[in-house]
Formats: C-alpha cells, structure tokens, sequence
C-alpha cells in the first residue's frame, strides 16, 4: 500500500527517503503570518534554484499581471490559473485581446470548486462567479423563439 509515496526519490545529488512534503502552514513571512502568492513564489523559486527542475507556480494565481510578474521574475517556468478559468472561461481570451477588466476575477470562496471534489454527492463543481459551469448547454444563451405578445393602451391627451 503507499508503495509510490513512500519510495525513495534523488533529485540531482539529493535523496529523499519519502515522497511527502510538509507545506509551510503559517510564517513570519508575511505581515498577517498567513501563505500568500508573495510565500509560495519564494518557495518555488527556491527548489527551482536548487533543483533545476522545471516548476510550476500554483495556489490562487487568478490575476494576469499577478501571473506575469511572477514568470517575469524567473521563479516559475509556467503557471497554473484553474479557478482562475472556471470562474471565467474566457480568461484567456480576454487577456489575449488586452480585455483584463472585463476579467469575472475569481474571489476565493472556495463554495464549488473546492466543495465539488470533497462532497461526492454533488454532480459537479461550481463556481459563485460562474452559476453555469457544469451546466453549459442548460444555461447556453442564444436565439430564443419569439413570443407573443399584445400592447394596449389608451391616447394620450
């Protein structure tokens, strides 16, 4: 059992007995003692460096320039920005076509997407800035059939 996490790994001349990492929960690296984006980037530009693997900066990347500076900075080789495009799907896009403040930004909340993976009963993830993830076809805007309809009124005098 475990037979992976437990094995062994050497990365350049350096053997680990085991495959688990303990994260940094709490620091003094930043004023309120929480991680933030500021915490992990430093981090992962540190095994970067010490490594020469190839890294990939994750954890509440959902700001273009956010993003940029950080490649800028050379910590991190790529970035990963998935609540980012859940809560909107055309992120990409719009900041292809210089459109950031038309960006739905992802505000953390964690009520969907973390909560689709921990409870199984839900059918799939949701987003609080994207109702219809998930449920694209069912809430697909287009053309819709015309209605009927009568105006009345009386003149004016």
């Amino acid at each position: 059992m475990f037979d992976k996490l437990f094995t062994p790994i050497t990365i350049k001349d350096m053997t680990l007995r085991n495959r688990i990492i303990m994260p940094a929960m709490g620091t003094r690296f930043t004023e309120d003692r929480f991680v933030n984006e500021k915490h992990i980037a430093y981090h992962v530009a540190r095994i970067r460096k010490g490594t020469g693997m190839l890294t990939i900066g994750v954890g509440r990347i959902n700001d273009p320039q956010q993003a940029e500076d950080i490649l800028e900075a050379d910590k991190v080789d790529m970035v990963v920005m998935g609540r980012a495009q859940l809560a909107d799907p055309d992120f990409c896009n719009k900041c292809k076509e210089g459109r950031v403040e038309d960006i739905d930004r992802c505000v953390g909340c964690n009520q969907g997407c973390l909560d689709g993976f921990a409870d199984l009963n839900m059918p799939h993830i949701t987003c609080l800035r994207n109702p219809a993830i998930g449920r694209e076809t069912e809430c697909a805007a287009g053309p819709q059939p015309p209605v009927p309809c009568a105006c009345a009124g009386t003149p004016q005098r």
